[in-house]
């Protein structure tokens, strides 16, 4: 019988990850002024490479025998990023939304983890762990693109 502790946990997991790819890939078409070209670059980078990670965190529901999400009304649902209309956002404001949801990110990461660990899932937590990794090197990158 499927775990639904860790079913859960991962579904969380995979809601907020498509939220912030949807909102990355929204930046990426709408960003302008200053930095257009190196800030589209990043946050094509970013959604492109979550992309191939969604599709690692749905395949890992359904090895552990649960039902994998895909609507955006259940994403909505499960997420804590937001999704987010860029009509009068600068890049900045682009930038430092997403080291807040980076943030939200690497927290909802981490509670998964320590669900999957306390349960023995550890192939589900080292996927996370992996995730982790790569969210705190893209909350470096944008970190680092501010301006101060």
């Amino acid at each position: 019988m499927p775990n639904a502790k860790n079913i859960k946990a991962l579904s969380e997991v995979l809601a907020n990850s498509y939220v912030l790819l949807l909102k990355k890939q929204n930046y990426h078409w709408n960003v302008r002024g200053e930095n257009f070209l190196s800030l589209h670059q990043l946050f094509e980078l970013h959604y492109n490479e979550q992309f191939l990670a969604i599709d690692v965190i749905a395949e890992r529901i359904k090895a552990i025998g649960g039902h994998t999400i895909g609507s955006f009304s259940e994403y909505a649902e499960l997420s804590k990023i937001k999704e987010e209309r860029t009509t009068g956002l600068s890049s900045q404001q682009m930038l430092k939304n997403l080291v807040l949801d980076e943030n939200t990110m690497i927290t909802v990461l981490s509670a998964a983890r320590k669900i999957l660990e306390d349960e023995g899932d550890q192939l589900s937590a080292d996927v996370l762990v992996a995730r982790t990794e790569v969210h705190q090197k893209n909350l470096w990158m944008l970190e680092s693109s501010l301006n101060q």
